[in-house]
């Protein structure tokens, strides 16, 4: 389970408050946690396809 998941059950289970950071450090202290099933990805140098006009740059932006 995540921590997250943990502080939510000893929450709602046992009537006793706990936040998620602190079962973190807890399971932490304790060698428990388990590496992220995610890959961080890093910043490159450049962008793959870079602006060659002033007005292109207006197309970069990110609109839902």
């Amino acid at each position: 389970m995540t921590p997250r998941a943990l502080a939510w059950h000893i929450t709602d289970t046992h009537d006793y408050f706990v936040s998620e950071s602190s079962v973190y450090h807890i399971l932490k202290a304790h060698d428990l946690i388990t590496s992220p099933q995610f890959t961080v990805m890093s910043a490159s140098d450049k962008f793959q396809h870079p602006t060659g006009l002033v007005h292109e740059l207006w197309q970069s932006d990110a609109w839902p």
